[in-house]
């Protein structure tokens, strides 16, 4: 398994030097999560309904800074993948 994030704002992602998602890695992905619905609809308005069967919303704030370990360790508990 590979893991890769990206952001769905543009001038967020610049600001911050951070991976803005696209149609290539949505083309890619087995399944897309996101922390709340908002970011669903964002890439709905941007891509259509062609990724909508692999978004999974994870109820998460989108309060954290990137990379924050608060935020890593709620992303375990949230994400688990049975063997």
């Amino acid at each position: 398994m590979s893991f890769e994030s990206a952001g769905t704002n543009d001038v967020t992602c610049k600001k911050l030097g951070t991976n803005l998602v696209t149609k290539d890695m949505m083309e890619k992905s087995h399944k897309v999560y996101v922390m709340e619905t908002k970011h669903q609809i964002t890439l709905q308005k941007k891509f259509g309904n062609q990724f909508f069967n692999k978004i999974t919303i994870l109820h998460i704030p989108d309060i954290y800074k990137y990379g924050s370990s608060e935020l890593i360790d709620i992303l375990k508990k949230r994400v688990c993948f049975d063997s």
